[in-house]
């Protein structure tokens, strides 16, 4: 199969300036949140935590 896969998925086209954050669940799996421009991110480590993405990236 030649580079790139076809069955590969791309964050966005363009591409867009994106925060994953991972969280561990009582399951023991990860769970998988994104933030983009204007989203607060939300954190479990630290709720106090008020920032959007636009904030992180403007710093």
């Amino acid at each position: 199969m030649g580079w790139p896969s076809r069955d590969r998925s791309y964050l966005g086209n363009p591409k867009q300036p994106l925060v994953l954050v991972y969280t561990l669940n009582d399951q023991g799996q990860y769970a998988t949140e994104r933030f983009q421009g204007s989203d607060r991110i939300n954190s479990v480590t630290f709720p106090d935590l008020a920032l959007s993405m636009d904030e992180i990236l403007r710093s």
